[in-house]
């Protein structure tokens, strides 16, 4: 079972997500930011509703793990938001706070 409190160890790319759904919001923060953060690429689906998107696996250091994935909606990223999932859903805004701080606005 995932221990949320755990710290995270590492942070990996994966292949694409499919079925993500939101869980929650990232605020006042740029692609580039959420690039340097994960140290993942995001890829650039460039249709109507999305543009960049970052899948990527968060390793613990209780040895538990969760892909996730962000991404931005309907242009969503020329206002710094961005959306966010993992398939530890419970947990999820207490996983994306451990990374991303006070950019977390909702889950």
């Amino acid at each position: 079972m995932l221990n949320y409190e755990s710290n995270v160890s590492n942070i990996m790319p994966t292949f694409p997500q499919a079925g993500s759904h939101k869980l929650g919001s990232l605020k006042e923060i740029g692609a580039r930011d959420i690039t340097t953060i994960l140290d993942v690429e995001p890829i650039e689906i460039d249709d109507e509703k999305v543009f960049n998107e970052w899948n990527f696996r968060i390793f613990f250091e209780d040895g538990t793990s969760t892909r996730a994935a962000i991404w931005d909606y309907k242009g969503s990223q020329n206002n710094d938001r961005f959306s966010f999932w993992c398939d530890k859903e419970t947990y999820a805004g207490d996983i994306f706070k451990k990374i991303f701080f006070d950019h977390v606005e909702s889950f």
